[in-house]
């Protein structure tokens, strides 16, 4: 099996209006060694017939995989398992990235050796503005795991992170909310 660099697991339900743009941003990505899984979680719009013309066109960058409806955590779950990277990063149908976020991000984990990484992040509303969710301003570069925890807002998303691949063979996504609570409290080295 032929491993790249960073694997990103992207569940998708009914998202037509979004998933292009997530898609594109995720091609559009500096770091070349990526691959995109994208999950169709048994969509019942064009979701899946999108993301199949992904994979026509990006043969070699994007896998598509198609499952019964089963909720957000079997669809990254079921990514997980798809997936080939020595990262595994996962984003959302309706969000899109920075095109030098995970070039950035590999960088400081290779650098760091710590077992996951995550950037700020912009909430951007349909109805017009936005709004920076996360910053953290640490000088040394390493954020303690208690003020990662403290802090509440910085575990509630999967979305701006990377993730040692390894620290995966023991856990999963468990529930349909807030899924991914648990794992991020079982992480010991966080930049």
């Amino acid at each position: 099996m032929n491993h790249t660099e960073v694997s990103v697991i992207v569940p998708a339900y009914n998202v037509e209006k979004y998933i292009a743009r997530c898609i594109d941003s995720l091609l559009a990505q500096s770091l070349r060694d990526i691959e995109i899984i994208a999950v169709d979680d048994g969509s019942t719009d064009e979701t899946g017939h999108i993301l199949d013309e992904y994979q026509q066109k990006s043969p070699d960058r994007i896998k598509v995989f198609h499952v019964a409806n089963q909720g957000v955590s079997h669809a990254r779950n079921y990514g997980i398992g798809k997936a080939t990277g020595n990262c595994l990063a996962f984003v959302d149908s309706d969000d899109w990235v920075h095109p030098d976020t995970y070039q950035q991000m590999y960088r400081i984990l290779d650098e760091t050796d710590s077992d996951l990484v995550f950037c700020d992040v912009t909430q951007v509303f349909e109805a017009g503005g936005e709004e920076r969710v996360i910053s953290l301003d640490h000088a040394e570069g390493n954020v303690p795991v208690a003020v990662y925890l403290k802090e509440g807002k910085y575990i509630q998303l999967a979305c701006n992170k990377l993730f040692k691949r390894e620290i995966w063979s023991s856990y999963s996504f468990e529930n349909k909310y807030f899924e991914d609570l648990a794992f991020f409290v079982m992480n010991s080295k966080v930049s």
